[in-house]
């Protein structure tokens, strides 16, 4: 992936699969937002990533699911969806 600001690619600082035990907090607030934003679909299906840019230090969340979950949270989704 690149960078929106610089052009530059994201390197992943940080990686966990849903349901994750954590073994320090570290990685709470990653896991946090992973939650809020799939939790009420599925709790485990899912890998969410803490990308950085190699060039300005910017910093991204990027969050995995299935494809066919995908659609469907497209198609059911809540109504009161943030971006």
């Amino acid at each position: 992936m690149k960078c929106p600001r610089c052009g530059n690619r994201f390197g992943v600082r940080d990686s966990r699969p849903g349901g994750t035990v954590l073994k320090h907090k570290m990685s709470q607030p990653l896991m946090d937002w992973a939650r809020e934003k799939v939790g009420w679909w599925t709790m485990s299906d899912w890998v969410v990533r803490q990308r950085v840019c190699q060039g300005c230090g910017f910093s991204q969340r990027t969050l995995e699911i299935f494809e066919e979950d995908f659609e469907k949270l497209i198609r059911s989704g809540p109504s009161d969806v943030e971006e």
